[in-house]
């Protein structure tokens, strides 16, 4: 199955900059389109706007979201980043899931 890959992010600077670094990269295979858009993962995304990006896809999720964590970080605030980061995993999960 050949796989393209699809990226969003609020802002794409980075991920465009990040492009010509993967091509240089053992990972990289020209025969594979990689999709950027803008788009804040917390806002609604209609389906028809992913299916127009990819036919086959891989979604990559950012491996840190929030703020940093450090030892000195109060448990409290490390419970409610993740419970944050949670809720943005698991609702942008439920809207694509019957993509």
């Amino acid at each position: 199955m050949r796989l393209n890959f699809i990226g969003s992010d609020i802002k794409t600077k980075y991920i465009i900059q990040n492009l010509a670094w993967r091509k240089t990269t053992k990972f990289y295979r020209d025969d594979r389109e990689f999709l950027v858009f803008d788009h804040d993962i917390t806002q609604k995304m209609e389906r028809r706007e992913i299916k127009e990006k990819a036919n086959d896809m891989i979604i990559v999720t950012e491996g840190r979201l929030g703020p940093i964590v450090s030892k000195t970080t109060p448990q409290q605030d490390i419970k409610k980043f993740q419970n944050q980061v949670e809720k943005v995993y698991t609702e942008f999960l439920e809207m694509i899931k019957n993509l």
